[in-house]
């Protein structure tokens, strides 16, 4: 299940973490399935934030583990 969504601030992308410890991204309006997994972590996924820039995702576990993805995005 999902424990937290987070939507870009100017973009039609949203960014998801999972009780899996699974961090992923999508386009919520266009399709059901992810467009990226961004990896995970060993414990389930409590948080997910986008940068203000959009340019990337950061996430964090429950058991205190933190992760940064650049997704390669320039505005």
């Amino acid at each position: 299940p999902l424990t937290a969504v987070a939507y870009q601030r100017r973009g039609p992308l949203a960014a998801s973490a999972g009780g899996e410890g699974k961090v992923a991204v999508w386009r919520p309006l266009d399709k059901s399935e992810p467009l990226v997994g961004l990896g995970g972590f060993d414990a389930p996924a409590t948080c997910v934030a986008w940068s203000p820039d959009d340019a990337r995702v950061a996430a964090a576990d429950e058991a205190g583990a933190v992760a940064v993805f650049d997704l390669g995005v320039t505005r």
